[in-house]
């Protein structure tokens, strides 16, 4: 997994985010001639905050045995426990 620094949506929860890439970007990093390491780390940007959405999860997900729709769930929120 490559890493990056945050943008300002994830800088809440964290220093730093997966790369993710946009379709326009899939054929330079797929590409096996690309050979120019400046063009390949010009891809490694935090994500677009308009592109993301986030919401709390529940505690299910700080355990690797756990997999699943269950992970993905939305946390519960104190007020409805």
């Amino acid at each position: 997994m490559l890493i990056t620094e945050t943008n300002a949506h994830t800088a809440q929860i964290h220093v730093r985010m997966p790369v993710s890439l946009s379709p326009p970007e899939y054929d330079t990093w797929l590409d096996r001639e690309m050979d120019d390491l400046g063009n390949l780390r010009s891809l490694f940007q935090p994500f677009p905050s308009e592109f993301l959405e986030m919401q709390p999860v529940s505690a299910v997900v700080n355990n690797p045995l756990h997999e699943g729709e269950g992970c993905l769930a939305a946390a519960k929120s104190p007020a409805s426990s």
